[in-house]
Formats: structure tokens, C-alpha cells, sequence
């Protein structure tokens, strides 16, 4: 059985692999939003797998390691894409689209309450404090059979 630990000093750039790897994989490295955008599409995703089964065929080891760190990238740079993206494009309607939609929705023959309200004389209420002093009439109190304000 092949120790697959066992990296022999030839291939010492297999050890710095693996470190940068594990480095990616332990701390929260942030994707520049340039390189996201890139590895958020369809041809991104697959160039990185591409490279994952080269690690494997290189090394079985730094292959793992290569898949982990590999499905963080695509983690971390998913939706980096922003607007431009393929998945956005395909499934968000523009606004110019919706729009429209909305728009065909809201075209209905004017109803019949509708005319009688615009045929009434608009209501308007007042309650200024200058109103009440010039009011056309006057309360009158009436019998409060002996109640008491309260």
C-alpha cells in the first residue's frame, strides 16, 4: 500500500500547496470582487473543477484538500457576480420588463362608483380654531336633569 502521506522532497512545491490550501480553508480570506465575478459563472466553476481533478491525478492528498478549498472558493465568490451575472440574467426579469407586466395588469374600464365620485362635490372638512368662532349656529345646552360635570 502506497503511503500517501509520504511527499517526497523532489516535490516540495506540493507542501507549499497544501499550506496555501489549508491557509484558504481555515481563514476567512475575502475574494476580490474582480476574480468573483469571474469564478461566479458557469465557465468559472468549471475551470476550477478542471483543476481539482488535476490536483487528484497529481497527488490524492492535495487533491482533497484542493476539492475543500475549491468548494470554499465557489462559496466565498458566489453572487459576486452582481447584475451581470448569467444566473440574474436569466431568471430576474429586467425593469423595463416588469414594468410592462405591471402595467397590462393595471388597464381596467373606468366603474361606476368611480363616476359617481367624480361627479359629487368633494367633502372637505375643517376644524380650524377660527371656524368654530364664526359657525352659522350656536349649541345649546340642553336638561341635564340635575347631572354634574364630571
Amino acid at each position: 500500500m502506497k503511503n500517501l502521506l509520504k511527499i517526497p522532497k523532489k516535490h516540495m512545491h506540493f507542501y507549499l500547496l497544501s499550506l496555501v490550501m489549508i491557509l484558504f480553508i481555515v481563514f476567512p480570506v475575502e475574494i476580490p470582487s474582480e476574480l468573483g465575478g469571474m469564478l461566479d459563472s458557469m465557465l468559472g466553476k468549471l475551470i476550477i473543477v478542471v483543476l481539482v481533478l488535476n490536483l487528484f491525478m497529481a497527488h490524492p492528498v492535495v487533491g482533497a484538500i484542493g476539492a475543500v478549498a475549491a468548494y470554499e472558493l465557489i462559496r466565498r465568490s458566489s453572487g459576486m457576480a452582481g447584475i451581470g451575472s448569467t444566473m440574474m440574467k436569466q431568471y430576474v426579469p429586467s425593469e423595463k420588463k416588469r414594468t410592462a407586466s405591471l402595467n397590462s395588469f393595471n388597464q381596467f374600464p373606468i366603474t361606476v362608483e368611480e363616476m359617481v365620485v367624480k361627479s359629487k362635490v368633494p367633502y372637505t372638512f375643517n376644524m380650524s380654531l377660527g371656524d368654530i368662532d364664526n359657525a352659522t349656529f350656536k349649541p345649546i345646552l340642553g336638561d341635564t336633569h340635575e347631572a354634574e360635570d364630571v
